[in-house]
């Protein structure tokens, strides 16, 4: 969180309730009273383990019901990257000033499984929007500057208008900041190996470049200094969103080090490492009107955050929602206070941080008056909080202790091979055939999405 200094724009509710005519977003709805709040019920996260959805509006409980029924993925990674890819394309159009501190919706998020739970078709189905416009203004990019050589190079060359970050050494990642620092950038990768990948290239500088992303999470100034720049440049206020997927058996690799574990940057990234979510095989293809509705929603956050000179957009706390903060931010302290090392006490204290920010996209989401966040979206987000909080320490118990490795069972062994190497139909007998304890039943099974 980053001290207030500046005001902002209020929100034009109306023009977006106008525009909900035709995007299919829920009108604005009124606040939670504290009574209301008392009657709601939901279940124990910690005894679930999945991302709760209640607080979402309707339609998008359903946009993520289907995608993750028809990408046969669990439920939580939907649920992350609605949000996720949300928040990334408003950036810093949105802020919470709390505390005289003010919070953009920055999230660190990594979907953490093997390679058959299915985060990559879900990440690339809710990017897909993106990735479209990406090409389309990189190619308007190209004809704008052909044009500008053509005439000798007169005036100011054309602006880059893409903020996603394809170059992801820091170097290149720095200068997509700088040239977005009124609004923001995002790092969307399927793999995030590729992204840690370039520390190692560069490992001598491993430390400053961690140091650079802590202060870009906190939006606090990073320096970029460049040999074949004429002077230093200064991004003030740096927005960068990292959104993408890792291998279970690959969090030590990436987390385990003790630069990673104690400069404070896994305590800054969500993880959603679902357990036993139950998966199905269906070859149900995702509706035209789901399709269509998200492709109309991400035209509309496009038309209203991708613009230039776009104003930041104000939200406050409710009372409700503010005492329900406070209530979480004691508890948070207590466990603070409780912890076995520092490093649990960072994790615990930066989830105050996630859940203004989950609070601000999911009061978004559902068109708060006056974008004043609900006490029902902040109960929401402490929930959600409490899903997250129990994903990092099973991460942080993986990296201690990786030898706790998450071993693949039999079906989703069978499973992982049919998905890589496409088993011929009627062929279950012959492979049964080739091992001592495998039943043709068992591959049957597995290949049915049974257990």
């Amino acid at each position: 969180m980053k001290k207030a200094t500046t005001n902002v724009a209020a929100l034009d509710t109306a023009k977006i309730q106008k525009n909900s005519l035709f995007i299919g977003i829920q009108p604005p709805k009124k606040q939670c009273s504290a009574i209301v709040l008392s009657t709601i019920v939901s279940k124990s996260i910690h005894k679930e383990l999945s991302l709760p959805i209640w607080g979402l509006p309707q339609d998008k409980q359903e946009l993520v019901k289907e995608v993750a029924e028809c990408k046969n993925a669990p439920l939580d990674y939907c649920v992350a990257a609605l949000l996720g890819t949300v928040a990334s394309i408003i950036r810093k159009g949105l802020q919470l000033t709390y505390n005289e501190y003010k919070n953009y919706p920055c999230f660190w998020l990594t979907l953490v499984g093997n390679s058959s739970r299915g985060k990559s078709p879900v990440l690339s189905w809710f990017w897909e929007p993106l990735e479209e416009w990406s090409k389309a203004v990189n190619s308007d990019y190209d004809k704008a500057v052909s044009g500008w050589q053509l005439q000798a190079q007169q005036g100011k060359r054309p602006p880059v208008k893409d903020f996603l970050v394809k170059d992801l050494t820091s170097e290149a990642r720095n200068l997509t900041l700088k040239r977005n620092d009124e609004k923001g950038a995002a790092v969307l990768v399927q793999e995030l190996g590729s992204f840690f990948g370039c520390f190692a290239r560069y490992n001598s500088t491993a430390t400053k470049d961690i140091s650079d992303l802590n202060e870009i999470f906190d939006s606090s100034p990073i320096k970029i200094d460049r040999a074949d720049l004429e002077k230093r440049l200064t991004v003030n206020e740096p927005f960068l969103n990292i959104i993408g997927g890792v291998q279970d058996d690959r969090l030590d690799k990436y987390y385990g080090n003790e630069l990673m574990m104690y400069s404070g940057f896994i305590q800054r990234c969500m993880f959603v490492f679902p357990d036993n979510s139950p998966r199905s095989r269906n070859k149900k293809k995702i509706s035209d009107e789901v399709r269509s509705g998200w492709r109309n929603y991400v035209s509309y956050l496009f038309s209203t955050f991708a613009k230039e000179n776009v104003k930041t957009w104000s939200m406050t706390l409710s009372d409700e929602a503010a005492a329900l903060f406070e209530e979480y931010s004691d508890k948070l302290a207590d466990k603070e206070d409780a912890a076995e090392n520092n490093y649990l006490v960072s994790l615990y204290s930066k989830q105050r941080y996630f859940v203004l920010r989950w609070a601000m996209i999911v009061a978004f989401l559902n068109l708060r008056d006056n974008y004043v966040i609900s006490g029902q979206d902040m109960q929401y987000s402490i929930e959600c909080m409490d899903y997250f909080e129990h994903c990092a320490l099973k991460v942080y118990d993986l990296i201690r202790h990786p030898e706790k490795k998450p071993v693949l069972s039999n079906t989703d062994l069978i499973r992982l091979v049919n998905e890589r190497f496409k088993l011929k139909a009627g062929c279950q007998n012959q492979l049964a055939k080739c091992f001592e304890n495998m039943s043709q039943s068992l591959i049957s099974m597995a290949l049915s999405g049974k257990r």
